[in-house]
């Protein structure tokens, strides 16, 4: 998220980047850190404008990040702020479920969009078990309490064994369970 937001606020210093520049910054964005199915920007009316990398995700240009009231409300919100956003878990135009981080560049008037970050959900979660076994665990991803992704092959017995953190994001209520 910070990566994202570093990102968003160089556009914000240089406004007039050229889109080469910024597609030099997003593939070393994407080769840094290799947990992004495709870094955006959007332009102020919430339109997908660039992106990287265009293979694999070229049906979200031209797409509307502000899709429904609460997108937009949360968007309105971060570009008063100058705080990035979090979406929850969302089915991406790219399919399969994901999350995407929108960080303003600029705030107010001088908002010229943002730059998101969008995650497939089970990247993430694969990441968080890279050094382990992954067959050995279940991992569950709540919002709120509530269960939104769970990444392992068995049926939980009822979590005699399990542990359960907060995860650190803006925006959301997030809590991690892992489960031998």
């Amino acid at each position: 998220a910070d990566a994202i937001l570093r990102m968003a606020n160089r556009l914000a210093i240089d406004p007039q980047t050229p889109e080469s520049e910024w597609r030099e910054d997003a593939l070393n964005y994407l080769e840094d850190f290799r947990i992004y199915q495709a870094i955006e920007w959007i332009d102020r009316n919430f339109i997908i404008r660039w992106l990287e990398p265009v293979a694999g995700n070229e049906n979200v240009l031209g797409f509307n990040a502000a899709f429904d009231q609460k997108r937009l409300e949360a968007l309105e919100a971060a570009k008063l702020s100058g705080d990035y956003d979090v979406s929850g878990v969302l089915e991406l135009r790219q399919g399969d479920k994901g999350v995407v981080i929108y960080a303003p560049v600029g705030t107010g008037p001088d908002n010229n969009g943002f730059v998101a970050g969008v995650f497939r959900i089970k990247t993430l979660a694969q990441q968080l078990m890279a050094s382990r076994d992954p067959a050995m665990f279940r991992i569950e991803i709540r919002s709120e309490g509530v269960p939104v992704y769970t990444l392992g092959d068995f049926e939980s017995a009822g979590a005699p064994m399990s542990y359960t953190v907060p995860v650190n994001l803006p925006t959301q209520d997030w809590q991690l369970t892992v489960e031998p």
